[in-house]
């Protein structure tokens, strides 16, 4: 079975790197109004990925038929 991944490799290109830069700053305030450190990490962790699927995007996963 294979699990979709986030396409995380894809940051390393300059355009990419900039556009995840700017949405994870545009909801920093989302990490700011927590209470306790664990909801910081949650409310941080959820903005890391959220943009990171916007950016990226997931992988498909494996082909139906191998090839022989």
């Amino acid at each position: 079975m294979h699990i979709p991944r986030l396409k995380v490799w894809k940051l390393r290109e300059p355009n990419i790197e900039q556009e995840f830069a700017r949405l994870v700053t545009d909801r920093k305030d989302e990490v700011s109004e927590a209470d306790n450190v664990e909801s910081k990490w949650n409310a941080m962790k959820e903005v890391w990925q959220k943009a990171t699927e916007q950016v990226c995007g997931w992988t498909k996963g494996p082909p139906r038929h191998s090839e022989t």
